[in-house]
């Protein structure tokens, strides 16, 4: 088809010599780097992201276990019920009690189960209730005070009435 003269031909043989490791470097060599250098960045951030992920399970497992030891010294005989009531006469206002009304529940929000009790104290010095709080708070038994309704009992007597809902959580 074409006839090249010889001039021609080395001129040709010249520029296809340095046109294709041009275009094998610009089309293959290069982007296969560019990849293997993005893809060395995604693996060490992935790895960055699992080491953290790993410390973070440790961390949780260490709460996880110290929240369980928390809640270890509350056998598996324990009543809130009963022990709120000789909480009540160590405080020394069990005789105050109206009612003591026990019940079960179920919290699917966040997944646990436990006991509600609610208590009523009638006419009972402000020290006395401060002294059942405080017992009821540091008692290591996981227990919380979920609400508590405080009314003055009387004009001059200083007493307060009570009405508080004391949770457990069961294990």
């Amino acid at each position: 088809m074409f006839e090249l003269n010889e001039r021609n031909k080395r001129a040709l043989i010249i520029l296809v010599s340095f046109l294709v490791p041009f275009i094998i470097i610009y089309f293959i060599y290069l982007p296969y780097v560019e990849n293997k250098v993005i893809l060395n960045k995604k693996i060490r951030t992935k790895k960055k992201h699992f080491e953290e992920m790993l410390s973070l399970e440790k961390q949780f497992k260490r709460y996880k276990k110290s929240s369980k030891t928390k809640q270890i010294s509350k056998n598996i005989d324990f009543s809130l019920y009963t022990f709120l009531y000789n909480l009540s006469g160590k405080s020394g206002i069990k005789e105050n009690i109206s009612y003591i009304k026990p019940s079960n529940f179920v919290d699917k929000e966040r997944g646990v189960k436990g006991t509600l009790v609610e208590i009523e104290f009638k006419k009972v010095s402000m020290n006395l209730f401060t002294n059942l709080l405080y017992e009821i708070e540091n008692s290591g038994k996981g227990l919380f005070i979920k609400k508590m309704s405080i009314i003055k009992s009387g004009s001059k007597s200083g007493n307060i009435n009570i009405i508080m809902h004391v949770e457990s959580i069961d294990v």
